[in-house]
């Protein structure tokens, strides 16, 4: 099931039901909460299967830059501007953005681009709006940059569209290794607003967030730039500068609240014998082994004589789709497959 349908069709449908046949009362309430969980647990199963169909697919002939980064406490709100209230008590509010075919969370790139253009005016006035830019760009590439080159910069990067510079739509694309367990992509937060009194106690409202721990793909086609008095700003250079306004501004809604932080992200390497972390995402063909979804496109597997120290359990009684496993790698074949073993790692998982 697509999370886009589950949260801005069928969910709004039953909470617009709710608020219109059954008087909205307190009863209501309580039970709105109730299906708040429950939507939220088939929201992100369908965000974990989509995520896990794709399989962090890229296309390695494509001349593409990639930035990931990890969320952070208290996560990232996108698209909260759409309509979602149907009146319900309790209900989810605020809209979010989720893509239409995958149902994965994402920024578009034309908000990417917007976002990553605005740190170009960013300054103490207006005298200085490209200090920022113009500062961080020293540092990157070790001496000084003037306020021509950043608006020389600035024009190449956004406003030339024959320069070959896109920005394209930036998914999650997994969790971190440290999430944990029961990690899950998308949680429930609470907004308080005071209306009227301004000294009773407001009303928490729930609304949808990406939790922290998440992982974002930022995707570009890039090339270099130079500049009218010859300086050349090349892709690292230019990539080196999007990472650190995407670690300075944030994403998303609500940043100057803390949400929508960034870290830049870096996935584990893997080599033989290296321990590595990852997911449970299907079982082998007569549950012969544990198809693992490592992160970043990456994917292993575990033979079941390596998972079980007893060949002759069932593997779908030890281990479920979803959970989190540590192994050794045995093995990087040529087609890029890990062979992973759990032997030698305290136990079953």
């Amino acid at each position: 099931m697509n999370a886009n349908y589950i949260y801005n069709v069928q969910y709004s449908e039953e909470a617009a039901a709710i608020a219109y046949a059954e008087g909205n009362n307190a009863a209501d309430a309580k039970g709105m909460s109730e299906k708040n969980q429950t939507y939220l647990t088939n929201i992100n199963a369908a965000i974990s299967g989509a995520i896990i169909q794709q399989g962090g697919q890229e296309d390695d002939a494509l001349p593409l830059t990639h930035i990931r980064m990890k969320t952070s406490y208290p996560g990232v709100l996108i698209g909260t501007g759409s309509a979602h209230e149907t009146g319900a008590k309790n209900e989810m509010l605020l809209g979010f953005t989720l893509d239409y075919v995958t149902g994965i969370p994402y920024l578009p790139g034309s908000s990417l681009k917007g976002l990553l253009r605005s740190a170009f005016h960013f300054g103490d006035s207006e005298k200085n709006e490209t200090e920022y830019v113009r500062e961080t760009l020293s540092t990157i590439v070790g001496n000084e940059v003037s306020k021509e080159n950043v608006t020389d910069l600035e024009t190449a990067l956004f406003a030339d569209p024959d320069n070959g510079i896109v920005f394209l739509d930036s998914f999650i694309q997994g969790m971190t290794t440290d999430a944990g367990e029961n990690a899950a992509y998308m949680g429930l937060d609470y907004i308080t607003p005071h209306k009227g009194d301004m000294l009773k106690n407001p009303i928490p409202l729930p609304i949808l967030r990406i939790n922290p721990n998440v992982v974002f793909d930022f995707r570009f086609y890039l090339q270099d730039v130079k500049t009218e008095d010859g300086k050349v700003f090349q892709v690292d250079t230019i990539k080196n500068l999007f990472i650190e306004i995407l670690k300075d501004f944030g994403i998303g809604a609500k940043t100057h609240v803390g949400y929508g932080v960034l870290e830049e992200y870096k996935p584990q390497e893997i080599n033989v014998d290296s321990i590595v972390s990852g997911k449970v995402e299907s079982f082998g063909a007569g549950n012969s082994g544990l198809n693992i979804d490592l992160g970043n496109g990456k994917k292993g597997y575990v033979n079941k004589k390596d998972a079980l120290e007893n060949k002759n359990d069932d593997l779908t009684l030890k281990f479920s789709i979803g959970e989190r496993i540590k192994a050794k790698v045995k093995e990087i074949k040529e087609s890029g497959k890990i062979i992973l073993t759990m032997k030698d790692m305290g136990g079953d998982k």
